[in-house]
């Protein structure tokens, strides 16, 4: 049988960290939105549609990139969970030892 250690305070710190880089990811994506769409007003032509596009391609990166991070941190979350559980449970039958 294998045994896993978890720290929960530390495994807790790392997921508020990850929550707080998956907010920044957000805003900058929603600056990066906000951005575009002022561009897309100053100019038109060739350059403007390939600069759009390629704008375009790295929002949808962007966009990859916080579905990957939210899939991350509710595992993560959910991780957490199961591991405060059985802590839990643990300190449950330890004190209910006479």
């Amino acid at each position: 049988m294998s045994v896993i250690a978890c720290d929960t305070e530390r495994f807790r710190s790392d997921l508020l960290n990850c929550r707080e880089q998956l907010r920044r990811c957000k805003d900058a994506y929603t600056r990066a939105m906000n951005d575009k769409m002022m561009l897309s007003l100053m100019w038109q032509g060739t350059a403007h549609l390939a600069f759009m596009n390629g704008f375009g391609n790295d929002l949808f990166g962007m966009e990859n990139c916080i579905r990957n991070m939210n899939r991350i941190v509710q595992g993560m979350e959910e991780t957490l969970n199961e591991y405060s559980r059985a802590e839990n449970d643990v300190s449950s039958v330890i004190r209910s030892l006479p």
